[in-house]
């Protein structure tokens, strides 16, 4: 009742900011579908305006946003769009406790993916995500039929040890869930391994904090003390509050199992102040309720209605009336425990006050019962300083394994950048160096800025008879599998003019086009669908021709700061099926003395920054070129990086970053 009171209460305050709210929103959608296309749209919507809603926790606002669009063309027609608002709306709805509209959005989301090779991919989380749903629900089977399902399409294309820890710890807490202990713990040890080859800090805390309950139930309290202190450990390491909490409770747990009950409880005490001084406060009440009900089965009936009183008070749950029964019941056994040590007084009294020999008999028999607890405390502190000993050696020796094995992880780590610093050299000696471009033109540079330490960018040229030609290509991914496609890129380019004699550019790309589909279906069972955008330019000095093609990348020319685009065919190289039905465009130009071609990738007009973090974007990216086109080379080249960095500010690069630019 007091819920809906302030609920009532609140809509009745706030009814005019609702409407405000949703003017915001349908403004929102207004500006993002008066964008040029559909890519743009999507991303302004829901790449932009969706997430920074979601960090602010505006879910009801975002749930009215995609129920708005969800049936616009530029979302029902691109897959991966449609996947995206149907995903997001099962989660908004699991949030919003709606439990049906979930598993609907939900259950589209995953047949999409089935309608579209695409998007396949995502399956496996999608499906986790309604395992979830499921599990909430109290449907165990078949959030576990979920989970395995989930699983298993992974498993398809991945190692066991390849996929996200968080499938297998899932499951296992599900099994956990039903007291299925046996088969909870090889899952739960499958996800700590994970944990430990990724590093991942505060999954090896959670797969340790599970691995200790488990192993409580199974009475092997050694090993769940051995997870319980790896737990604890890690978590003050890395300053993990609630890992540290949970560590505690977890070490509560088998002191509780072991009968000491005094020390589970004051540990537990210890765990719940910290998570209300850090503001853990959903955990905070979670355990607080839990503290009462064990101490009430203990015995303990003032403590915990004191408990339940704090519970009820701080709650913001739908739960409160059955906490309220729950905390009569506990007043009660409180009240009548209290009469019974009154009664129990008075009749001592009165036995004193009738007879001072069996005072002074009480008296003695006090004496010896002090003794008595004296002698206990001595046993006790004894106990407890051999007990601390041994735990302090348990965790030196703990700590000196997982030095051990970050000194192996570091030792490991070291040979992998080696290697891939070494591939860097590999690279950089195919590619040609700004020197060896600046003998053909009148001058040039070179802006090359991998995202890692090898780059999926590369740029090419080769000079045969007065012919020169020149490339900027954009391979598939970055770093070590953007590296390998953009050595094949070049092997096959070199084949093509070199060998086979090729100098017409939309030729080049139509060969190039079948030898990489050839190279990357060498295995039927290989199902690789990677391949690259690129535009190559056949410059013939002696004529001042240019003849040039591109697939999806374009190209620029600019002749006295005017800006001419040439756009490129929208048929990726890699993919056969393009070249039975079309080829490639040939552009031929007339060049004049002081033309300047620009080649690229879209690392540069892709890369997020600025005051709104959004893209950089092609139409200023052109208006940059044609600005600076006056400048020496080496100045337009340092303008370049300048500018880059200075967009960027302190976000990560997201692409490989490539510009070639060359004066007639």
């Amino acid at each position: 009742m007091i819920k809906r009171t302030l609920l009532f209460l609140l809509l009745i305050t706030t009814i005019g900011s609702v409407f405000a709210q949703k003017n915001y929103i349908d403004s929102i959608i207004k500006v993002g579908l008066s964008k040029e296309n559909d890519s743009l749209k999507f991303d302004y919507i829901y790449s932009n305006q969706v997430i920074a809603l979601f960090g602010k926790g505006r879910y009801e606002d975002i749930t009215y946003l995609l129920n708005k669009i969800k049936n616009k063309k530029f979302i029902t027609t691109i897959p991966s769009n449609n996947l995206s608002v149907h995903a997001g709306l099962g989660t908004l709805n699991y949030i919003s406790a709606n439990s049906e509209l979930a598993i609907e959005h939900l259950g589209y989301a995953i047949t999409l993916c089935d309608s579209f090779p695409e998007i396949l991919e995502r399956k496996p989380d999608i499906i986790s995500k309604l395992a979830v749903v499921y599990s909430d629900l109290g449907q165990s089977e078949k959030a576990k039929s979920l989970y395995k399902e989930a699983i298993s399409e992974l498993l398809i294309k991945n190692d066991s040890l390849e996929i996200d820890y968080s499938h297998y710890f899932n499951l296992g807490a599900e099994y956990l869930n039903q007291d299925s202990v046996q088969q909870s713990i090889p899952l739960f040890k499958i996800a700590d391994q994970i944990a430990e080859i990724n590093q991942d800090t505060l999954a090896i805390i959670n797969c340790a904090t599970a691995l200790s309950s488990v192993l409580v139930k199974e009475e092997s309290f050694r090993q769940a003390q051995i997870y319980t202190d790896k737990a604890i450990s890690l978590s003050l390491q890395i300053e993990d509050t609630a890992g540290y909490a949970n560590g505690l409770l977890a070490l509560a747990d088998i002191l509780d199992a072991q009968n000491q009950v005094d020390k589970a409880i004051v540990i537990n005490e210890k765990a719940r102040e910290i998570l209300y001084n850090y503001g853990k406060i959903s955990r905070y009440l979670e355990i607080t309720k839990t503290s009462a009900i064990f101490l009430d089965r203990e015995g303990y009936f003032e403590k915990s209605s004191q408990l339940f009183k704090e519970y009820i008070k701080l709650s913001d749950s739908l739960n409160l009336s059955k906490a309220n029964e729950q905390l009569v019941t506990f007043e009660a056994k409180y009240e009548n425990s209290k009469k019974e040590n009154e009664i129990k007084l008075l009749k001592k009294q009165e036995e004193v006050r009738n007879s001072q020999a069996e005072k002074k008999n009480i008296l003695i028999i006090a004496s010896g019962f002090g003794i008595l607890l004296l002698i206990a405390f001595v046993i006790f502190m004894y106990k407890k300083l051999v007990l601390t000993r041994r735990q302090n050696n348990l965790i030196k020796s703990q700590k000196k394994i997982v030095d051990d094995q970050r000194e192996v992880l570091t030792k490991k780590n070291d040979q992998i950048l080696d290697s891939i610093s070494y591939a860097k050299k590999i690279q950089r000696a195919v590619i040609p160096t700004e020197e060896q471009i600046k003998t053909n033109f009148s001058d040039a540079f070179v802006f090359f800025k991998p995202k890692d330490i090898v780059s999926g960018d590369f740029y090419w040229q080769q000079k045969v008879g007065d012919l020169i030609f020149l490339s900027v290509a954009d391979c598939t991914g970055h770093g070590v599998p953007g590296a390998f496609m953009s050595m094949i890129g070049t092997s096959l380019l070199d084949k093509c003019v070199i060998q086979l004699g090729i100098t017409s550019p939309e030729k080049i790309l139509n060969r190039l086009n079948i030898d990489l589909h050839k190279r990357l279906s060498v295995n039927k069972e290989s199902d690789v669908k990677d391949g690259m955008d690129l535009f190559v330019c056949c410059i013939d000095l002696a004529q001042m021709k240019l003849y040039a093609a591109g697939a999806y990348n374009p190209m620029y020319i600019v002749r006295n700061k005017e800006l001419t685009e040439l756009k490129g065919d929208k048929l990726h190289i890699g993919n056969l099926e393009h070249v039975k039905d079309q080829s490639y465009t040939l552009h031929e130009i007339d060049l004049q003395k002081e033309d300047i071609i620009y080649l690229f990738t879209d690392g540069f007009p892709d890369q997020k920054g600025g005051d709104k973090n959004k893209k950089f974007y092609y139409p200023p990216f052109r208006k940059l070129l044609t600005e600076m086109s006056g400048q020496e080379m080496e100045a337009q080249k340092e303008q370049l990086s300048n500018t880059f960095s200075n967009w960027k500010g302190d976000l990560n690069q997201i692409d490989d970053v490539c510009i070639v630019g060359v004066k007639i």
